[in-house]
């Protein structure tokens, strides 16, 4: 396929005009020697760095992905990320890729650090590198940098490989000492912390990818908090919408942390239909648990089995047997007693499962815990005022919920009362909530859901009998001045005789539904001053080469499309790939 450039009439967008930083450090710098879960001795910034309103000239930087600011004691060398222990550790961190690295494994990149005086209109920064660190017990590296900033900034690089994290991970920053929580996402943007010095978003496994070969710049708004932003001046790609034809069998809501549950007091009903779910606001209230309901007696991570009176109807099939873990969740058959809350795993158990996972800390003698029983046809699992946990202590504020098993129809309901909103967990990925259904068996990923719209009635979700995969676009790498880039369409259907990559400056957010051209749940995200022809000839990936031109500051916008009638996906034959914006930069 010939490279494809443009040319761009008229004026062209500015570079911010912020420090002029890099948007990532290149020259690494000195490496630092340390060993496994260790400290290295004060290393000095070469400025006064602010943060929480302190200033700080020397940092110490952990192997497992952060830094503590000052030179004073640093604490344990931490390989276990928790939001608790970030808010509540006794001095100021600033985690990059908090996780568990073993950067001194031979193979490792290693650690790296680079003080940079001033020079011109570039402010002094301090360059921080985690190049290609080993996870623990594997050989499989992540990338991370920090830079902070003479003036109170900071910047978050991420490498590729961070798709590839295989460990439990926080990012963020905090003052410690007790500091309120702050969970975000950044892979939403801007991020705005009104004068909160605190901001963290932790999660298991790969990052997003929009975090994946990215820069995060954090701006100082005034009044001790920050803004973050993309890096001005620096190349993005980023992806956004959805492509078309998508169907997932799972549904989720995955709370990252427990402060940031909201359906204390909802719920939520999910009737059979063409052998999946219609999921709606909640049909049913909640049933206490009468006389004859049944203890099951669980202790701290276990599981029971339960024998229903005729077989429980769901997509794909039916059971008498299900197996219900104190972690908050029901399956048809084991699937072990994680605690961790976790889209991956869900999506990859080896049995179906109905859950509001979470790190419930049960006493199998004790009367708060999870109870049985069967009323006309339906069975009813209540978590009794249960509690989770406070750093590695039982949590104060106790959880009730409940799931209805309509067993003849396969309808199922989750009814919360009162939930946990407060505590925090101190052990590593035990904080937070996911709530949903999911076959199982590597079920593809639907993407986070925003369930409290479903349980207000402001929005359904339709879960199919089975995945299909929609048309797929991504860049290989982020769009640098004078380098190549790939587009690469992926899950092209097998029959398709031609497809295209579609051009424009001008983003459509949300995206124009193409429902009245025969395209039904497709979207167009670009105004198409372009297309580039694609004959895929059988082929389910198609890369096309970009060569980035020289102007910075230009978003290019790009999307897919394949025709390909005899797939049946759509009545015209065509789908629709979601968008893709390329920011020229550095």
């Amino acid at each position: 396929m010939p490279t494809h450039h443009f040319l761009i009439a008229g004026s062209i967008l500015a570079c911010a005009a912020a420090a002029q930083i890099p948007c990532r450090e290149t020259n690494l710098g000195t490496r630092i020697a340390l060993g496994d879960d260790a400290f290295s001795a004060a290393v000095p910034l070469g400025f006064t760095f602010t943060y929480g309103g302190v200033g700080y000239t020397d940092v110490q930087v952990c192997s497992n992905g952060y830094v503590v600011l000052g030179n004073g004691v640093p604490g344990a060398a931490d390989y276990s990320p928790t939001v608790y222990e970030l808010v509540n550790n006794p001095v100021a961190r600033i985690a990059v890729l908090w996780a568990d690295l073993s950067p001194q494994l031979a193979g490792s990149g290693g650690v790296w650090v680079r003080a940079v005086p001033a020079s011109g209109s570039t402010p002094a920064y301090f360059a921080l590198t985690y190049d290609a660190c080993y996870q623990y017990a594997t050989t499989v590296p992540v990338t991370a940098q920090l830079l902070l900033v003479d003036g109170g900034e900071m910047q978050f690089y991420y490498g590729e490989d961070v798709r590839n994290c295989e460990s439990s991970w926080v990012v963020g920053a905090s003052p410690g000492n007790g500091a309120t929580v702050n969970p975000t996402d950044f892979a939403t943007l801007p991020i705005a912390t009104s004068g909160n010095a605190t901001l963290h978003h932790n999660g298991r496994n790969a990052l997003s990818e929009r975090m994946a070969d990215q820069v995060f710049r954090w701006t100082p708004d005034g009044i001790g908090g920050y803004i973050v932003t993309n890096g001005p001046g620096c190349a993005e790609n980023l992806p956004y919408g959805s492509g078309c034809v998508a169907r997932y069998a799972s549904f989720y809501e995955h709370f990252a942390n427990t402060t940031s549950f909201d359906l204390s007091n909802a719920a939520l009903s999910a009737q059979m239909a063409g052998n999946g779910y219609i999921v709606t606001q909640g049909l049913t209230a909640f049933v206490p648990p009468s006389g004859s309901a049944v203890n099951l007696g669980l202790a701290d991570d276990a599981e029971t089995i339960v024998t229903l009176s005729q077989p429980l109807l769901y997509p794909g099939g039916n059971t008498s047997i299900v197996t219900v873990c104190s972690n908050g969740f029901v399956s048809t058959g084991s699937n072990g007693t994680g605690y961790q809350p976790d889209e991956a795993a869900l999506l990859a158990r080896a049995n179906p499962s109905w859950n509001v996972w979470h790190d419930f800390n049960i006493s199998a003698t004790g009367v708060d815990n999870v109870y049985f029983e069967e009323q006309n046809g339906i069975a009813y699992f209540t978590w009794s005022n249960c509690h989770g946990y406070q750093g590695t202590a039982q949590g104060p504020v106790p959880s009730t919920f409940q799931f209805q098993f309509e067993l003849a129809t396969g309808t199922f309901h989750i009814v919360f009362q009162g939930m946990d909103t407060s505590s925090l967990s101190g052990y590593t990925g035990g904080d937070g909530y996911l709530v949903g259904w999911s076959p199982g068996g590597f079920a593809n990923d639907p993407g986070n859901a925003d369930l409290s719209t479903v349980a207000t009635g402001a929005a359904i979700l339709r879960v199919d009998a089975v995945d299909g995969v929609p048309l797929g676009l991504k860049a290989s790498a982020r769009p640098v001045i004078g380098t190549t880039v790939q587009l690469v369409m992926t899950d092209l259907t097998p029959t398709a005789p031609f497809g295209g990559l579609i051009y424009g400056f001008t983003r459509y957010t949300p995206g124009v539904s193409l429902s009245t051209f025969g395209m039904p749940g497709c979207f167009q995200y670009n105004n198409q001053l372009a297309v580039l022809l694609v004959v895929p000839v059988g082929a389910s990936t198609v890369s096309v080469p970009f060569t980035v031109p020289n102007v910075p500051g230009v978003v290019l916008q790009a999307q897919a499309v394949l025709y390909d009638p005899a797939a049946g996906l759509t009545p015209l034959g065509a789908t629709a790939s979601r968008g893709v914006a390329l920011q020229l930069g550095n």
